[in-house]
């Protein structure tokens, strides 16, 4: 072995140099040589004094490729081992180095990163998905943290360690720009790694996933493996715990608790309903006098399996907020508290904007568009149920509004002392639900068959419900309930006599509320509920109208309008706002605005009117002579009557 083989394998432990007895013990530089003779030699001759250290031998086969480590002179620049990553990155003992152009390794990090798997995270179950990078990051005094990184975030790690790890150091200040340094470290870690990492799928929110080869689907809950919803599914159902958990029924009268009950039920089989081609359509809205139990009602029936402070949202949450918590409820109940309306005239139709959106969005299934960058559109399909709670029910709607919701009507105080069991034990709630859905994932293929064969024969059965969308209302509880029974039957055995009271008496309750509700639609007309509204005012005095003209123009504060022979001249704008405001004391309001309504008065030659106008000027007796809506009082008492609003 020559001479210069022998000084590239060489490894040159410290030496204590022996020095005066004032002077500090000081020690050879300890070197690992790699390069040609004249390095070499050069290295020998230098003397560095520094603290005593011992330098460990270090196998030659630990370094990619040879390099000269050149004299120090503090403790903390003694040499470490390099190893090349890509470009002018090198990996060492303490953290990452980069060479510059005038040969100096400087350190840019005191931690080095660990990729240790990836992880593909599915939300909503199959609208977005997202790739996450497990991290570990550990620092040269042995502490570390595991990071979760989005994929999309792995340039931005920087600004992760800096805000959930302080203790972890960037060192810039001989590299100038540290985050494009860093930047460029990260892109070749995370292509060095990426493909050789263990992969695995999770889904990241409850509900059912993706269609299987079979047909089938799994309902993806915190009790998987493969799932992280804070969310779980009773693990183990048992007859007495099942049987405690139908006890419900007795808590509040069955026209009430048994659609309640069902349509918690329907909104984890939207799902099956939607493959077999008849999807959910309808809310629900629980309606009774303050102090009747409601709310703590919904909290048990509707949102077992959340904590009790996140089971109910009231509408006065903001839109975007309202948004978010109908991801949250996929294949599960949105409860809005307490929908009645207060605050000002803007708030109010705000709030009744909010709401409506959310019954048309729950009835049609109207995706949720969600803008993700760069053009990149998403859409959020709405999946399960929503419900409403309040004193009073939502009117001044039109008629196919009221038609998209399913309305219960407590007038009896829910049994508070029976409740109180399910509030203490939400676990019994939860086993029934449980079982329902374990019953349905088990038989996903079979019992989507059975709906699509069923569907079309029970709306001929129900016939007698006009209203079609009040018809599939009632065969979605029925179908629910059908399942619901042999759910329960696997697990409790149930004999003859409890099937039949169970379905006769759910059919019946569900008819009798689809029917009448159906029958009492009203009318589709706003200009008619203004009418209507109209004449109730002018009966309250709330609308003051002067017999004739002479009288008005003697109090044109006092009064609201005059009569005219067959005319009655109205103040279009204190009419329409004191219409607006009535509507606003009944917790609704009108869903037209006031140019609108002169014109739909006037396509119904309900008024008198100037050529190419809605409205009439009025008589010179009156000081400037305004415009006022001139309306046909007879005929439009008469349209009224003829449609029985009043």
């Amino acid at each position: 072995m020559t001479k210069m083989e022998n000084a590239e394998q060489a490894v040159f432990t410290a030496r204590v140099v022996k020095r005066e007895a004032a002077e500090p013990p000081t020690l050879r530089y300890p070197v690992i040589f790699y390069g040609d003779s004249a390095e070499v030699k050069k290295a020998e001759r230098q003397q560095v004094p520094v603290r005593p250290f011992l330098l460990e031998k270090v196998p030659n086969s630990y370094f990619a490729q040879p390099h000269y480590f050149g004299p120090v002179e503090h403790v903390d620049d003694l040499p470490v081992r390099y190893k090349h990553i890509e470009r002018d990155y090198y990996e060492g003992d303490d953290g990452y180095y980069v060479l510059l152009n005038n040969g100096e390794y400087v350190r840019i990090t005191d931690f080095k990163i660990t990729l240790l798997r990836r992880t593909k995270m599915l939300k909503n179950t199959e609208e977005e998905e997202f790739e996450e990078i497990t991290t570990k990051v550990r620092n040269d005094l042995g502490r570390e943290i595991l990071l979760e990184v989005r994929l999309e975030e792995w340039v931005n790690l920087q600004s992760i360690i800096e805000r959930k790890a302080p203790f972890m150091q960037f060192i810039g200040e001989k590299v100038g720009n540290i985050k494009e340094r860093f930047k460029g470290l990260l892109a070749i870690l995370l292509k060095q790694s990426f493909g050789n990492l263990p992969s695995s799928i999770v889904v990241e929110t409850w509900g059912w996933g993706p269609k299987l080869a079979d047909g089938g689907r799994y309902f993806y809950h915190g009790g998987r493996e493969d799932c992280c919803s804070p969310k779980c599914l009773s693990a183990h159902i048992d007859a007495e715990r099942l049987q405690q958990g139908l006890g419900i029924l007795e808590v509040a009268p069955q026209e009430v608790i048994r659609p309640l009950l069902l349509y918690s039920l329907a909104a984890y089989t939207d799902q099956l309903f939607t493959d077999a081609g008849y999807p959910l359509a309808s809310c629900l809205m629980l309606v009774g006098e303050s102090g009747m139990m409601k709310s703590a009602l919904s909290r048990v029936v509707f949102s077992p399996f959340v904590p009790d402070s996140k089971r109910l949202f009231s509408v006065r949450s903001t839109e975007a907020s309202m948004n978010v918590m109908t991801e949250q409820c996929l294949d599960d109940v949105l409860v809005i508290d307490d929908f009645n309306l207060e605050g000002t005239r803007a708030e109010v139709l705000q709030k009744m904007k909010l709401m409506r959106g959310l019954i048309r969005g729950y009835s049609d299934k109207t995706p949720r568009t969600k803008y993700g960058g760069n053009n990149n559109i998403k859409q959020y399909k709405i999946r399960g149920g929503c419900v409403f709670t309040g004193e009073t029910r939502l009117t001044g709607q039109l008629k196919s509004s009221e038609l998209r919701y399913l309305l219960i009507k407590l007038r009896t105080r829910v049994d508070g002392g029976k409740l109180r069991q399910y509030q203490e034990k939400p676990d019994l709630m939860q086993v029934l639900i449980s079982a329902y859905v374990y019953f349905l994932e088990k038989n996903y293929r079979i019992v989507v068959l059975e709906i699509a064969r069923q569907f079309p024969i029970l709306r001929e059965a129900f016939a007698d419900i006009k209203e079609p969308r009040m018809r599939d209302t009632c065969i979605h509880l029925v179908l629910t309930s059908k399942l619901a029974f042999v759910a329960f039957q696997n697990v409790l055995h149930l004999d003859n006599s409890f099937a039949e009271n169970w379905s006769t008496v759910n059919e019946k309750i569900l008819f009798d509320i689809c029917y009448r509700q159906s029958n009492e639609a009203q009318d589709d007309e706003p200009y008619i509920r203004y009418l209507a509204e109209f004449f109730n005012l002018i009966g309250t005095g709330d609308i003051k109208i002067a017999s004739n003209i002479e009288q008005y123009v003697k109090s044109l504060d006092y009064f609201d309008g005059y009569m005219d022979e067959q005319l009655c001249m109205l103040k279009k704008d204190v009419i329409y706002g004191k219409i607006q405001q009535a509507f606003y004391g009944k917790n609704s309001s009108l869903p037209i605005d006031v140019d609108e309504v002169s014109r739909k008065l006037k396509e119904a030659s309900l008024t008198k009117c100037d050529a190419n106008s809605a409205l009439k000027k009025a008589s010179s007796k009156i000081p400037g002579r305004p415009r006022m809506l001139a309306l046909f009082y007879k005929q439009a008492f008469d349209m009224v009557e003829r449609k029985e609003v009043l």
